[in-house]
């Protein structure tokens, strides 16, 4: 597989892999490979992994202006797509197609290979995460029971372009927590191949069960704009465990009132946010007690307790064991 990208007004190489068709060049080896750079006001960052049967690609792409970008693919490949932030448009030349993905959204196509260009707005910053699967491999894995995905399959078959789902889908927490595994995997060779593939087929389990359900667009009541608002707020709450913001304060920061901000966090994440602040809070004291062989006293206080049992009860309703029994 190579993947060029160009701006077309500025003739700025933006990204091009130097590799082609690596579906069959390689059959065991796994390579992850970095691409980034300046470019202009503007940067790319993107990181690869390859593997005999699928291609894990994922970073980030901000230009500074407005520009088109000239992409080309000529592997032709099934394609599990997500925009984690901003948004991607793209129009293949070949079949005269043109698609659009909005932030936390995902789908599933098929391309015979892609020449076309996508177009970004002025200073938009895009984050993705995808995963190219040969036809075969893919194949394999598809429920063969429902006649669903038979259009799909014949698609694939005559090499012509299509998607899984008419519509977009929904990221859900569920996906997001496993595309976070795959980026922050910290394993070494045999062991990570292994641990990806996995991770991989979770992922598309969650997709196909996502399609077959029905749950298109209207999985949240929120919009796109609101629900990356509330994975702004996740990340808000994570960075200040120590020091943690009051409701009213990050209802301003994010520019929701507050009812929409508790509701909109438990539709998104399944928890309220003090339950999500007390699970992460009971985490890090679970961290600092094995890892860092803090003592249950140091421990109580690091977490905003201000007595050692009143902790150790917390404790242990959360885990159902006393922190001391780690130790």
């Amino acid at each position: 597989m190579k993947l060029h990208y160009q701006d077309t007004d500025i003739k700025n190489m933006i990204l091009d892999t130097g590799y082609t068709n690596f579906f069959q060049e390689h059959h065991t080896d796994m390579i992850e490979l970095d691409h980034g750079g300046i470019l202009g006001m503007g940067n790319v960052h993107f990181r690869e992994i390859l593997t005999k049967d699928m291609r894990i690609g994922y970073g980030s792409l901000r230009l500074g202006y407005q520009a088109k970008v000239s992409f080309t693919n000529p592997n032709h490949s099934v394609n599990m797509s997500f925009v984690l932030k901003g948004s991607i448009q793209s129009f293949d030349r070949a079949s005269n197609l043109g698609t659009v993905l909005l932030g936390n959204q995902h789908n599933i196509s098929y391309s015979p290979g892609f020449d076309g260009f996508m177009e970004f707005s002025d200073t938009s910053t895009i984050e993705n995460f995808e995963v190219s699967l040969s036809p075969f491999f893919f194949s394999e894995h598809l429920p063969n029971e429902n006649n669903f995905f038979l259009d799909f399959l014949k698609s694939i078959h005559a090499k012509k372009t299509s998607r899984l789902h008419d519509s977009n889908l929904l990221i859900t927490h569920q996906m997001r927590c496993i595309i976070s595994e795959v980026i922050n995997c910290t394993k070494v060779g045999t062991f990570k191949k292994l641990f990806l593939e996995i991770k991989v087929l979770e992922l598309l389990l969650l997709q196909i069960e996502q399609v077959l359900g029905g749950k298109g667009t209207k999985l949240y009541s929120l919009s796109a704009t609101d629900i990356e608002k509330m994975y702004h707020l996740k990340q808000i709450l994570d960075e200040n465990l120590d020091t943690m913001p009051t409701l009213k304060g990050l209802s301003r920061q994010l520019y929701l009132n507050e009812f929409k901000l508790k509701k909109g966090f438990k539709e998104v994440f399944g928890h309220t946010i003090f339950e999500y602040i007390k699970h992460q809070k009971m985490e890090m004291a679970k961290r600092m007690i094995v890892e860092e062989k803090k003592t249950i006293g140091e421990v109580s206080e690091l977490v905003g307790y201000k007595h050692a049992h009143h902790f150790a009860t917390a404790f242990k309703k959360h885990y159902g064991v006393l922190p001391s029994s780690l130790k």
